[in-house]
Order: structure tokens, then sequence, then C-alpha cells
């Protein structure tokens, strides 16, 4: 019998991951202050970027559904 304990050995969690970035994000933001286009093309850029990333999401979620893993990086 295998005595070893069954965890999924997740070192960050996503969501802390993503905390990370966007604190990184705002202070360079403050730091050092960019203008990228104007607002118009901005504003379309970050919801084609927001869309983009939700079905990148839900394609993910599904593929780990189908395959029976766990969503939740608690769990083996």
């Amino acid at each position: 019998m295998n005595d070893e304990k069954d965890n999924p050995e997740v070192a960050v969690f996503p969501p802390l991951l993503f905390l990370v970035a966007l604190i990184l994000m705002l202070a360079l933001r403050y730091v050092w202050p960019l203008a990228i286009g104007g607002r118009p093309l901005t504003t379309v850029l970050g919801i084609v970027l927001a869309a983009l990333a939700i079905a990148i999401i839900a394609w993910g979620r599904m593929t780990m559904q189908r395959a029976g893993t766990n969503i939740e990086p608690t769990k083996p």
C-alpha cells in the first residue's frame, strides 16, 4: 500500500497569481504611465481581450471537466 499523502502540490493558487499581476500592473502604471492610443481604441481592445480571456477560461474549464480533473487547485 502507498503511504504517500495525495495532494495537488500547488505552490501558488491561481487567484493569488492574478492578484500579484494586478498589483504589479497598477504599480507600474503609477511609476511609468504610458499613453497607448486614444480612448475608443483602448476601450475596444480591452473589451476584445476580456472576451478572449473569458473564452479561454471557459474552454479550459470544459476541457478539465471532460477529463475528470478537479478544477479546484486544493484537491488532487
